[in-house]
């Protein structure tokens, strides 16, 4: 968090309702951001406050603040709320001096503490040996084209301001494509190091980037004798956010099947004193690079057998499903510039309108296409059928809001099936994909596994599904679901037809208010957005700490913010005529986001820049805020905590010339992976979760509309208000979808990881609606030209 406070909250009772302060800020220091700190109570009695500072490239630094208290009750930190440099220090018994280790020589291969993999470890990365120097495993993965992506990378923080780290390499693997090098990794990455071509000569190769963002500037240099030179073709590149903004010096070798080595001598790094605090490496995150960066590979041939720069690397793909190969250059080649190779496989999205004929399931499946919102095996692996009994293991992509009703589906699952047990691992939505992403390259995948419309591309690309058409043709479940649900799935799956996921249900965005709050306001029903406008502003009284609004500033705010933005301009496509270039920089779509984010902390608690959707829903069913938006989704939680007397869910704000314009919502299914030992058992589970009678009870505790269409015609479906709404306005003909696309591999990461922290940046007026837009655009537009080519 670059810009922001630190605040504290407290109430007397846990629901609230919750007064809040800010605590710390940065006034007029030169300490950005302070934030996502912790108390500390020493021995002796004092109070403390540690708190991160971001420093881009250089990770968060951590401050130490004296901490008091002021006679109201409120922590007083720092110099009554501003950061102090000087202070005297803690009241703490005498301590040996530490710092952190710069140097490392790989006693018998292996490394110090400050080295860390980007994943949970593996036996066979390293082996140990008689000398010193690392020794690293050059492993096979389909993504070796981007360092990001493997979790075989051994890292650490980039020790100071400056640093220097020098290395000596050997590449022992004769693999074509195998690499090994030093890289510097964050949100984008640069490395130098050896590759072995496809001529069995060994290149010296380096990549770069420049970026237009404030970095730590990174030059590399390679050595033919003892005195290593910068090479200094192209600009130099600087080392990009990682993680949590940090980056990370990394090692790592990859490499086909055939056994392969590649070795480090002892390593140094050369650094000032660090500040207090500095922790452990971190793995860079996985995603495409910010917008404004140009990436350029270079490649030198070198002897072979010669030990080279760097350390850090990646060898070929494994199935053979990359874009296009690395290409080797000569030194007098021309510059190349590209787009990070990415794995996609891919069509276009269908795009459909509900008529009035058409039942309740199907009129739903049709409009909602994204909510916004430890296993067998590794990616990879074919698996196997197995006997059809023992355990398997099923991920909930949901955990937490739907642990319970997942649980009593097991337990009926098991009673009609005694000789399997299945393992329920509930996973917050939001941590979700990256779990499952880091498993298809570690290992630990599940059997089976929750698999929405908004992530099947990016897990389809990396073969990691199971495809589930033949299963589904020999089931009791085919012709039973929802036609156009799983065509939604089939569209969703990268391009190549084939169905990875069976539908559980559909949803449908809703705007929810509290009906007692507004009688009380004598306000209207928020249906147009004027009125939603106007109802936000009358239920605000911050000295009471009431609120007519709740934003979703967290994760999953892309979604919401599109739906509000898209809503209020009345523009009915995400591409243009071209089917080239998004809508979402239109200027219309520019000044409803303007006026959609100059809401926060006008009728909006703070607290809402961090609201994931769990956040949210529980701060509006316990405190007194007006409307939320949100989906079907929440309505039993609303109907447990308010009762129906307090609230209604009502379709979407009406915009321009009285249509409705909202964007669409992802079907949620179960898939199975590739690297089941079990899938006989796996596919029983799925076909029992996915039956009508699972179908109905999961959809109604879930307030979605179900897959199975035996299930949509059960009578709990007319008595949930807002699903009987929602399907009434989808039929009346008053309502355009915007289908989002779920069909690129990168639109999960456009949309969550790259543009979710943009997105409280222009809550918080650090930077312009446009310039967020325009910077989604061109990734958007990036990523449908990369689809369109790889699609012929």
């Amino acid at each position: 968090m670059e810009t922001g406070w630190q605040g504290a909250l407290r109430s007397r009772a846990f629901f609230g309702p919750y007064e809040e302060k800010v605590v710390l800020e940065q006034k007029d220091t030169d300490v950005n951001g302070p934030h996502q700190g912790g108390w500390v109570r020493t021995p002796s009695g004092e109070d403390w406050f540690l708190h991160f500072q971001q420093r881009g490239a250089y990770g968060r630094v951590v401050h130490l603040q004296p901490m008091s208290w002021s006679p109201d009750g409120w922590p007083v930190l720092g110099d009554d709320g501003a950061l102090v440099a000087v202070h005297r220090r803690p009241d703490l018994p005498p301590q040996p001096p530490a710092a952190p280790a710069t140097d490392d020589d790989f006693p018998g291969g292996r490394h110090g503490r400050q080295w860390t993999w980007t994943a949970n470890p593996k036996e066979g990365w390293a082996t140990q040996h008689s000398a010193d120097g690392l020794r690293l495993t050059c492993v096979r993965s389909a993504d070796a084209h981007d360092l990001r992506r493997l979790p075989h990378v051994l890292t650490q923080r980039l020790p100071g301001t400056p640093c220097t780290v020098e290395v000596d390499v050997r590449l022992d693997s004769g693999e074509p494509g195998a690499r090994a090098g030093l890289a510097v990794l964050g949100d984008a990455y640069r490395w130098i190091g050896l590759q072995r071509g496809a001529d069995g000569a060994v290149h010296l190769v380096h990549r770069f980037a420049e970026t237009v963002a404030t970095g730590a500037p990174a030059t590399p240099s390679g050595q033919w004798g003892r005195n290593a030179t910068p090479i200094t073709r192209g600009p130099p590149p600087t080392a990009g956010p990682g993680c949590g903004s940090r980056s990370a010096p990394g090692r790592a070798a990859a490499s086909p099947p055939t056994p392969g080595t590649a070795s480090a001598p002892p390593a140094r790094s050369s650094r000032p004193p660090l500040a207090l605090g500095r922790g452990p490496a971190r793995p860079g995150r996985r995603g495409t690079g910010r917008p404004g960066t140009r990436r350029s590979r270079h490649v030198h041939p070198v002897p072979d057998q010669y030990p080279g720069a760097g350390l850090s690397g990646a060898g070929p793909a494994g199935p053979p499903r990359l874009p296009r190969p690395p290409q080797l250059h000569s030194p007098l080649d021309p510059e190349e510039e590209s787009r990070p190779m990415k794995i996609s496989n891919l069509r276009n999205s269908t795009r459909r309108r509900a008529s009035a004929a058409v039942a309740l399931g199907a009129v739903l499946a049709l409009t909602a296409t994204a909510c916004g919102d430890d296993g067998s095996g590794a990616g990879g692996d074919d698996g196997a059928e197995g006997s059809g009994k023992g355990k398997i293991v099923f991920w909930d992509n949901n955990g937490g809001v739907r642990t319970d009703i997942w649980k009593e589906i097991i337990a009926d699952f098991e009673k009609a099936n005694p000789d399997i047990d299945v393992q329920y691992v509930g996973i917050a939505s939001t941590e979700y994909q990256s779990k499952v992403d880091t498993a298809i390259q570690g290992g630990g995948l599940p059997d089976v596994g929750g698999i929405s419309a908004s992530m099947l591309a990016g897990f389809a690309a990396q073969d990691a599904l199971e495809t589930l058409d033949f299963r589904l043709a020999k089931s009791p479940l085919n012709g039973k679901l929802n036609k156009d649900m799983i065509e939604s799935l089939r569209a969703a799956g990268g391009g190549d037809d084939k169905l990875y996921s069976i539908p559980t249900s559909a949803n449908n965005g809703v705007l929810y208010y509290r009906t007692d709050l507004f009688e009380k306001a004598g306000l209207e029903e928020p249906a147009t957005w004027d009125l939603f406008y106007k109802a936000a502003e009358k239920l605000t009284n911050k000295g009471k700490n009431e609120f007519g609004y709740t934003i979703r500033g967290g994760a999953g705010s892309i979604a919401q913010a599109l739906d509000a933005m898209y809503g209020q301009s009345g523009i009915t496509s995400f591409w243009d005529s071209s089917g080239k270039k998004t809508t979402v920089n239109d200027p219309k779509n520019v000044e409803a986001l303007k006026k959609y984010a100059a809401l926060f902390k006008k009728v909006t608690p703070a607290a809402d820049l961090n609201n994931d959707f769990t956040k949210m829903v529980a701060q509006w069913d316990s405190g007194t805020i007006g409307m939320l938006n949100h989906n079907l989704g929440s309505y039993q939680d609303h109907v447990k905590a308010l009762t129906t007397d307090k609230f209604r869910g009502i379709p979407q704000p009406v915009g321009p010339g009285g249509k409705r314009v909202q964007v669409s919502n992802p079907v949620d299914g179960v898939g199975m992976f590739q690297s089941s030992k079990n899938k006989e058992a796996a596919w029983k589970f799925i076909e029992f979760a996915t039956s009508a009678q699972s179908s109905s009870k999961f959809n109604e505790s879930a307030g979605q509309v179900p897959a199975h269409t035996d299930a949509a015609k059960d009578d709990w479906i007319g008595k949930a208000e807002p699903t009987k709404l929602a399907a009434e306005a989808l039929n009346d003909g008053s309502t355009t979808i915007v289908q989002l696309p779920y069909y690129l591999p990168d639109w999960n990461t456009v949309s969550k990881a790259d543009n979710e922290p943009n997105f409280q940046k222009v809550l918080l007026g650090d930077m312009s609606a446009e310039d967020f837009l325009n910077g989604m655009a061109e990734q958007l537009n990036d990523a449908q030209a990369e689809w369109q080519e790889q699609k012929g």
